[in-house]
C-alpha cells in the first residue's frame, strides 16, 4: 500500500514554500495538500486519504490551518484545511473542513462502538456505558459552558493549566463546580462575577439534548475525567493520551464514511475532479 507524503515540524514559511515546489513538480495537478491542526490529527487523519494527498502539520495549531489553506492559499482549490470546530458556528472558507461536533475527540466519543470498546478496556465500576458517559458530560456541563461563552462571546480569558483533577470529589464521584470557578477567577483576575455566574448557572439548567453535548464538551475535558473515573483504587494508572489513542484506533473505515466531514470533502472534492478521501 502507497503512503501520504507527510511534512511535520515546519515554519510556516517552509510550508508554503514546501506546497509551492510541490506544486511546480506535480505537472499533472493531481495532488491535494491537506493541513491539519497537529500530530495526532496527521495519524488519525492519514489512514482515510488517497496516495495523492500530502498531509502537513500546522505550526500553530487551527490558526496555522486558517491562514495556510483559507489566507495565503485562499485561491488554490487543492490546498484545503481540516481543523477542530471549537465553537466556531460556520467554517471560513469551503476549504477548511470541521470534524464533526466540537473537536476530533468529540467525533469519536460520539460514536457508540468506540466509547463502548473505551469503556470495556479502561472501566471496572458498575454504571452501564450509555449512563456513565451520559454523567461524564454532565459533569463537564459548567466548563463546556464557560469555554462556549469563551470563544463565542470573545472573552479572552485563560483556562489552560486548568485542572479537572483538582476539583474532583472522589467520594461525592462529581465534579466540584466551585472549585472549577475559583480557580478559573485565580488565573482571570476575578472576571466570573457574580452576575456572570448567574448567568452560567441559567444556561446549566437548560435542557441540552445529546448532540448539544457533543458540540459544546471540549474532548480533551471529556477524556481527562473519564481516566480519572477509571483510575479507581487497585487499577493501573491510565492516562488521557492512552485513551485517546485508543478511542482513534477504533474508529474505522465505516464510521468515517458516516460523518458529515467525510461527506462534505467527498463532494468539495468531486467540485474539483480529484479524489482526496479513500471509499470503501
Amino acid at each position: 500500500m502507497e503512503c501520504n507524503s507527510i511534512r511535520n515540524n515546519l515554519t510556516r514559511d517552509d510550508i508554503i514554500s514546501d506546497i509551492i515546489l510541490s506544486m511546480g513538480a506535480d505537472i499533472d495537478a493531481s495532488n491535494v495538500y491537506v493541513i491539519v491542526e497537529g500530530d495526532t490529527d496527521v495519524r488519525f487523519i492519514n489512514q482515510y486519504l488517497t496516495d495523492n494527498v500530502l498531509i502537513y502539520e500546522s505550526y500553530d495549531g487551527k490558526t496555522g490551518v486558517e491562514y495556510i489553506a483559507g489566507v495565503h492559499f485562499s485561491k488554490n482549490d487543492r490546498v484545503i484545511g481540516i481543523r477542530d470546530r471549537d465553537y466556531q458556528l460556520c467554517s471560513s472558507t469551503k476549504k477548511i473542513f470541521f470534524y464533526d461536533y466540537n473537536c476530533m475527540e468529540m467525533m469519536l466519543i460520539a460514536n457508540e462502538n468506540v466509547f463502548y470498546k473505551l469503556y470495556a478496556e479502561y472501566y471496572s465500576g458498575n454504571t452501564k456505558y450509555k449512563q456513565l458517559k451520559r454523567q461524564i458530560l454532565m459533569q463537564l456541563m459548567l466548563l463546556s459552558i464557560v469555554r462556549k461563552n469563551n470563544e463565542r462571546e470573545m472573552w479572552g480569558i485563560t483556562l489552560k493549566g486548568l485542572s479537572i483533577a483538582s476539583a474532583w470529589d472522589d467520594e461525592k464521584q462529581e465534579l466540584n463546580e466551585e472549585i472549577i470557578i475559583n480557580k478559573i477567577n485565580s488565573m482571570n483576575n476575578n472576571f466570573i462575577t457574580k452576575d456572570r455566574l448567574c448567568i452560567l448557572k441559567r444556561e446549566l439548567s437548560s435542557d441540552w439534548g445529546e448532540d448539544d453535548f457533543y458540540f459544546y464538551t471540549q474532548g480533551h475535558d471529556f477524556f481527562k475525567l473519564f481516566t480519572i473515573i477509571c483510575n479507581r483504587p487497585g487499577r493501573r494508572g491510565v492516562k488521557p493520551d492512552e485513551v485517546e489513542s485508543s478511542a482513534r484506533c477504533a474508529f474505522r473505515m465505516e464510521d468515517m464514511i458516516k460523518t458529515d466531514m467525510y461527506r462534505e470533502i467527498v463532494e468539495y472534492g468531486k467540485k474539483i475532479n480529484l479524489t482526496i478521501v479513500k471509499n470503501v
